[in-house]
């Protein structure tokens, strides 16, 4: 039963354990302090979970398998409604197939670099694997994969998996799935990942992934499956199975075989700093925000988000610039940030030597966010502004955007100001992640109700 403008019952159980997505999970908590009603309902759902956990265990029992119930129209029955269905059936199949084959390419898994203790299936390791191909990396091994567009992927040492492409419909992004059978991956989605469908799969968890960075490794003795995700979201569950939890940025869990997963727990800082390894896979960028690929990566900016600064020299990341942007990282690592201000402003003076736009967008949408989590709601719109003024066309000006109307809306209580940019992330970027998420986040602002 869903009351008019108020979340489902099922949201509300969901809620309570933890299963909620990112942007559900803000509604809902934007919704209950302002909603008596739904905070009783909650509370009783919450009354009834915990006498639930009281009951004694339940033997399974194995139950013989008794006599099908035969089918209402049975082919024996209706054999010439049969054969036209079947006849049609193989028509349509080929039909897509045909489609399919002619105007869309299957992807591929490319390896970009491996070391000599990396075998396959295929006996030699070509430079593309085909869909089923076994990949092995030995104890000091590792290889790096990459689908175009899509994914990066790094296989630890004592790690074997393979891959293959479930069944699309035409004019749809294709559905990956990996399969890992022991040892460790490490992956990060590209930019343009949000929309397309991975999922990775091991002896006891189906996780899938929307746009983010990752590890999953597995520990045979327990037979478990450990998720850690940096950034964006990863729903895991039992094998094949769907109910289970997503696991946000920051955040891990585990799940053994035959039972559901653990509740999220923050992760330490010097599991995030590993998880830092996913940024160098394949080309090392020189600088990059550390955020999901969907709607989520508003709020992960606005935290603020991690900046990775890459090994690789930059003209116009000079060694101060270089310092700086590490110790601000490391303090937005550590929880420490309030005590850099004066490295902030040591930024924002550097900035103004910034012009390649691939290095000045993300580094002012780090020094906005680094603002905006100082108080400074000024500092930041002028960063965010930046971004929206010079770069209207880079992939991250709708999130430029987005950081504007949350910080007017959130921080400087300016609700027109959060109304008129909201309007403009609709109107000029209909089809981001940016505009999903003012959608399910703000709808007074969408013109949803």
């Amino acid at each position: 039963m869903r009351f008019w403008g108020h979340p489902a019952l099922r949201s509300l159980s969901r809620g309570l354990d933890g299963m909620l997505g990112v942007r559900e999970k803000i509604s809902l908590d934007r919704h209950l302090p302002l909603c008596a009603p739904c905070r009783r309902r909650q509370h009783a759902l919450a009354r009834v979970k915990a006498a639930l956990c009281l009951l004694p265990a339940i033997e399974e029992v194995p139950v013989p398998f008794g006599p099908q119930v035969p089918n209402r129209v049975s082919p024996a029955a209706r054999p010439g409604l049969f054969v036209a269905g079947t006849v049609f059936g193989i028509l349509l199949g080929a039909l897509a197939g045909g489609l399919v084959f002619l105007g869309f390419p299957q992807p591929a898994l490319k390896v970009i670099s491996s070391s000599q203790e990396t075998v396959s299936s295929e006996g030699t390791l070509e430079s593309v694997l085909r869909p089923g191909t076994v990949m092995r990396t030995l104890s000091t091994g590792y290889a790096d994969l990459e689908i175009p567009h899509q994914l990066l992927l790094r296989l630890k040492p004592e790690t074997t998996m393979t891959w293959q492409q479930t069944g699309r419909w035409p004019f749809s992004r294709p559905r990956m799935v990996v399969n890992l059978m022991r040892g460790e991956i490490l992956a990060r989605t590209k930019e343009g990942f949000w929309g397309s469908k991975l999922e990775v799969r091991t002896p006891s968890t189906s996780a899938v992934v929307k746009g983010t960075a990752f590890s999953m490794s597995i520990d045979p003795t327990q037979e478990a499956t450990t998720v850690k995700v940096l950034a964006g979201s990863v729903f895991i569950s039992p094998h094949l199975g769907g109910v289970g939890i997503h696991v946000q940025g920051g955040e891990k869990s585990s799940i053994q075989a035959q039972r559901l997963p653990k509740l999220p727990k923050p992760l330490s800082v010097d599991e995030r700093k590993a998880l830092l390894e996913t940024y160098r896979i394949g080309q090392d960028p020189s600088v990059s925000l550390v955020l999901g690929a969907g709607p989520e990566r508003v709020e992960e900016l606005l935290r603020p988000a991690l900046l990775f600064v890459g090994r690789v020299p930059h003209p116009q990341l000079q060694p101060f610039l270089r310092k700086v942007l590490n110790e601000l990282s490391q303090a937005v690592l550590e929880g420490t940030l309030s005590k850099q201000p004066a490295k902030l402003q040591a930024l924002e003076v550097a900035l103004g030597d910034v012009t390649e736009e691939k290095l000045a967008v993300p580094l002012h949408l780090f020094a906005g966010a680094c603002a905006a989590s100082l108080g400074d709601s000024k500092e930041a719109l002028t960063h965010f502004q930046w971004v929206v003024d010079r770069a209207p066309k880079h992939s991250l000006a709708g999130l430029a955007l987005a950081a504007i109307g949350v910080t007017a809306q959130r921080q400087m209580g300016n609700a027109d100001l959060a109304h008129k940019t909201f309007q403009r992330i609709l109107h000029r970027y209909p089809n981001s992640p940016e505009a999903a998420y003012v959608r399910d986040c703000f709808p007074e602002f969408s013109g949803r109700k």
